[in-house]
């Protein structure tokens, strides 16, 4: 019971986070308890000021968290918070330590949606649900239950979600950590499949015919038409022009553009009301002026095959340089991905990029059209994600205090990531240990 009002003093307010209440546990095991204690006037309480008993074994430790082994039987677990002035407030719960618990901490996951073996489109949108029960934490939920795919990497978190997910024979898996980080996994397998499409529209490319070669200062006229059943003749930003060379060069039934030197593959795109498309592609090739000599190109930074982060910003130069024109700069150096399309222009540019195995090409293109070009290769990888499960944002401890950390690491690469590959560091201390605690 808490002391009565002191005069000008407030009492503070016990509070218990885990062990769960009604929680089981094996004899012999170390069994964690967390609190905490709050005061009007002292703020957050700390080490003697807080103090947990139990109605079998009798005072059981000091401060927060605390890591105790207990009799077997049912205990009243008491956790006292008092402050300066002796005031003091309590809150308890009941745990039992039963010898027919199997000795296994860790978390049991279950998913109940969606069923196994079951077909979905990649139009869908899917509801995942699940559940974990932990013997020492009780139920789990939030970010302590991470939905992930063989395919898609972490997908969600939670007791439920809903996604879109690619197609392919899924291997869903909800995984499941406690506060000491140990993980329980469920799993469930599924085929998602493409969805099928509308009734697509007809592209056709008019003008010019196939095989055609013309020179870097020629103006080429393109024409073409557009048709879908349902929206009738399509006209105007529905029907998309583009190159494999250059990207896009314009949009409508005709236009007129030079290009540069090299074999173009001509796409014509008609898109629907829908989203569905249709096209028609023809080679076309440009050559430079007789007497002209194409420029080169070279990438100084990065180097071939260097591997990166999402989340790192990319450092790129390189240059080009051509016979009659000389140097060449901005719009004339122009940078692709074959994952990100055009990513800037000029000698340097400076981003982020997508995950994946990414060609970046710089292409050099003089004044009359003739092109030069040279290719890296980078992977780029999604960062690992991590979280710390113990101890709580904001606690207290004393300096003659042992303080217990436990966190968890996913990796969509790599999955469930341990040891070193968890690495502890505190901005005063430096590196503190590594693993899951």
């Amino acid at each position: 019971m808490p002391t009565p009002n002191i005069p000008g003093n407030t009492r503070p307010t016990a509070s218990i986070t885990s062990a769960a209440n009604g929680s089981t546990f094996p004899p012999s095991s170390s069994i964690r308890f967390t609190g905490s204690g709050l005061d009007g006037e002292d703020g957050q309480l700390s080490g003697n000021s807080l103090v947990w008993t139990s109605s079998i074994n009798g005072q059981i430790g000091i401060g927060s968290p605390i890591d105790a082994s207990l009799s077997v039987g049912d205990h009243v677990i008491t956790l006292k918070a008092k402050d300066s002035a002796v005031a003091f407030d309590t809150a308890s719960i009941n745990v039992s330590v039963n010898s027919s618990t199997p000795f296994n901490s860790r978390p049991v996951a279950s998913i109940s949606a969606p069923a196994g073996n079951v077909t979905f489109l990649t139009s869908d949108s899917i509801t995942f649900t699940g559940s974990a029960f932990d013997a020492q934490d009780g139920q789990l939920s939030g970010n302590t239950l991470v939905w992930t795919s063989n395919i898609d990497g972490q997908i969600g978190t939670g007791e439920s979600f809903s996604a879109s997910l690619s197609p392919g024979n899924q291997i869903i898996s909800l995984l499941a950590t406690d506060n000491h980080g140990d993980i329980g996994t469920a799993t469930v397998s599924i085929t998602v499949n493409e969805a099928p499409t509308k009734e697509a529209p007809t592209a056709s490319i008019n003008i010019p015919d196939d095989v055609f070669v013309y020179l870097t200062t020629d103006s080429i006229s393109f024409a073409g038409t557009g048709s879908d059943a349902e929206d009738g003749s399509l006209s105007g930003s529905s029907l998309v022009w583009t190159s494999d060379l250059e990207g896009t060069i314009g949009d409508g039934e005709s236009i007129s553009i030079s290009l540069s030197a090299g074999i173009h593959l001509i796409t014509f795109t008609a898109t629907d009301s829908l989203g569905a498309t249709g096209n028609e592609s023809i080679s076309t090739t440009v050559n430079p002026p007789p007497g002209n000599d194409a420029p080169t190109a070279s990438i100084n930074t990065p180097d071939d095959v260097f591997n990166y982060l999402t989340t790192d910003t990319i450092n790129f130069t390189g240059t080009g340089s051509d016979p009659e024109d000389g140097e060449l700069t901005g719009l004339s150096l122009v940078w692709r991905s074959s994952l990100a399309g055009q990513i800037g222009t000029g000698t340097s540019i400076s981003l982020s990029l997508g995950g994946g195995n990414h060609t970046i090409t710089l292409t050099a293109t003089d004044s009359l059209g003739a092109t030069g070009s040279h290719s890296i290769n980078l992977t780029v990888n999604l960062p690992p994600t991590a979280s710390i499960g113990d101890p709580d944002d904001g606690f207290t401890f004393l300096t003659t205090e042992t303080i217990h950390f436990n966190g968890s690491g996913l990796d969509a690469e790599d999955g469930v990531l341990t040891g070193a590959s968890l690495v502890w560091g505190s901005n005063l201390a430096g590196q503190i240990g590594t693993g899951r605690r």
